[in-house]
């Protein structure tokens, strides 16, 4: 049976102090763990990917601060989603062994931790557009804030310099 505990124990924050927006990471270089690896299927069910979950460690500010990654082409060994993993298993000491799943389990199992530089990125919205003759064509345009009306940037971890943590 789990022991009570008095809520009004803790000095909780005033939440009118408490800025509710998530604002974006500076880019900077910052020491990263891998929370949790999910291997998936997209909706059609013919092509997996795989959705990293990351942490910020060792930061003063801003360790816990979460990030995600989709790495989509990991079917083909020349895709850069390939090459990044490649990368990562290397600069954590958790080399691929056995199956892909294997590894992923393995990486969930063991949570290690690196160093990668995090960038700010402009991000754009998939346009679809069907023509007379009923081809589809996708287009990117750029994703604005309905706000301010300034294009959205979001964080996104450069796989290409990952080091090893200290």
């Amino acid at each position: 049976m789990a022991e009570a505990f008095d809520v009004n124990q803790f000095d909780y924050p005033d939440l009118r102090q408490v800025d509710p927006e998530y604002s974006k990471l500076p880019e900077d270089v910052y020491s990263l763990r891998v929370l949790k690896l999910t291997l998936s299927v997209n909706k059609a069910g013919d092509k997996p990917y795989l959705l990293g979950q990351f942490a910020v460690t060792r930061h003063d500010k801003y360790s816990a601060r979460r990030l995600t990654h989709f790495f989509n082409n990991i079917l083909d060994p020349e895709k850069r989603d390939m090459k990044d993993l490649a990368k990562l298993a290397k600069v954590t000491g958790v080399p691929f062994s056995g199956s892909f799943p294997e590894w992923v389990a393995n990486m969930n199992q063991i949570g290690p931790e690196f160093v990668a530089p995090v960038k700010l990125v402009p991000q754009f919205n998939n346009v679809k557009t069907v023509g007379a003759d009923g081809q589809i064509t996708w287009t990117k345009e750029p994703k604005n804030d309905p706000t301010t009306g300034e294009q959205e940037l979001d964080n996104k971890i450069d796989f290409r310099n990952v080091q090893p943590a200290n």
